[in-house]
């Protein structure tokens, strides 16, 4: 069982060896440490699960093939990665900020092959409650994690969401972040890509260029968010 290891669209074997140093995951809304930056990161792009990078909402008998399950088949996924990848290439920071349980969220990217462009950044339903006193609101997980960990600012922000309230609760309580709302509930469409994608090179010309503005951002106080 020691060189069981996972396999792309197959769910990962339990026996699998962690890497060195790697922690488990808590059984529990406990808050889960930002993984540290390897590079400087030009922009974070928040991606939500379910309906975004998936095209359904996901469950662990989902799980067994995410290629056709999760991720609309094979085409669709060799689209995502080849997307995925690009932004990593850049100097985004990638994360999933979503609402379904992280075990769920955690297994599904293994299980694609995206842990090298994800480093951990993966934050579920125990997470954005666990930040946000149960409120339940994404923006404050998207500061706590991604905005004030690694020195960004709000305008260095995409997120990405099928749920229009949750664009509009992240454009009210990060002032200056950017967001993407994906229509359709079938997943990102080509057209959504293309649009992170454009964004994500604006931000990079931009830092390449010197024309990043002082850091700091002005974030809504925990006490006003509910």
């Amino acid at each position: 069982a020691g060189d069981c290891q996972p396999r792309v669209g197959r769910a990962p074997c339990w026996s699998a060896p962690r890497a060195p140093g790697a922690q488990p995951v808590p059984p529990g809304p406990f808050p889960m440490p930002a993984a540290p930056a390897t590079d400087f990161p030009v922009a974070v792009v928040a991606l939500d699960f379910d309906q975004t990078l998936a095209v359904r909402d996901t469950a662990l008998d989902h799980l067994a093939d995410v290629v056709t399950h999760v991720f609309g088949g094979e085409a669709r996924y060799k689209g995502l990665d080849a997307w995925l990848r690009e932004l990593h290439a850049q100097g985004v920071l990638l994360a999933i900020v979503s609402r379904n349980a992280r075990q769920i969220l955690r297994r599904a990217v293994d299980s694609a092959g995206w842990a090298d462009l994800f480093h951990g950044r993966v934050y579920g339903r125990e997470d954005v409650e666990w930040d946000s006193m149960m409120h339940a609101r994404k923006s404050v997980c998207v500061r706590k994690r991604l905005v004030e960990p690694f020195g960004m600012r709000a305008e260095d922000v995409l997120f990405v969401d099928d749920d229009a309230k949750q664009c509009a609760e992240v454009e009210r309580h990060l002032p200056g972040a950017s967001t993407r709302h994906v229509e359709g509930r079938r997943g990102l469409s080509d057209a959504d890509m293309a649009a992170v994608r454009a964004w994500a090179r604006g931000r990079a010309e931009a830092a390449r260029n010197g024309r990043r503005p002082e850091r700091g951002t002005v974030l809504v106080p925990d006490a006003v968010l509910s």
